[in-house]
């Protein structure tokens, strides 16, 4: 299928950021979104995982489906025939440990870090409501790539480090590398 790529690194629903409303209004007005279109994949929430801003775990989800179903429901309208699909994250972490520091083919540290062990589960439990809110499909990539997170050696490592020698091509430190990018294309593609 031909692509249109409307991603914004740091998109956020209902922090202070880029807005993934304002992405969905590039997309119409520029006509990304139409009849044709044939498929929409969506990938956003950890960004606004960060800042739950007294609120509980239960009434933070809430308010991120109410501020991202609507966004939904414009894209369905502006691409009636599209197959949507919320794609959730791959594994980050093991467990509450990552591992940020790389320079060979085995990491270097392994980090205790529960609150981004956190941050991973509430974005997969927010995007799962978001698909069942909306009548979409949540698509886990969790499964696949159980054993591929920051803290895997450096031939199956998906996620790269902070400090990272070894994760092979990529853009940005503590984000997918190239390998991550084509196995989660591969994925979405058979899905």
């Amino acid at each position: 299928l031909p692509t249109r790529d409307y991603s914004c690194t740091g998109t956020v629903a209902i922090q202070k950021g880029p807005q993934f409303a304002s992405e969905v209004n590039r997309a119409v007005a520029d006509g990304g979104l139409n009849r044709n279109t044939a498929r929409v994949i969506v990938s956003t929430g950890f960004n606004d995982t960060y800042h739950p801003d007294g609120r509980d775990e239960a009434a933070f989800r809430r308010d991120w489906v109410a501020a991202m179903a609507p966004q939904i429901h414009r894209i369905r309208a502006a691409a009636p025939n599209a197959r949507i699909q919320i794609v959730g994250y791959p594994t980050i972490g093991s467990g509450p440990h990552y591992c940020l520091v790389h320079v060979g083919p085995t990491p270097l540290d392994s980090t205790f870090l529960p609150m981004v062990q956190d941050y991973e589960n509430k974005a997969q439990w927010m995007q799962v409501d978001l698909a069942a809110r909306t009548g979409v499909q949540f698509l886990d990539m969790k499964p696949s790539t159980r054993n591929n997170g920051m803290c895997a050696d450096a031939n199956q490592r998906m996620w790269a480090g902070l400090v990272d020698f070894s994760a092979g091509d990529g853009n940005l430190p503590i984000h997918m590398n190239q390998r991550g990018h084509e196995h989660a294309a591969n994925v979405i593609a058979r899905s």
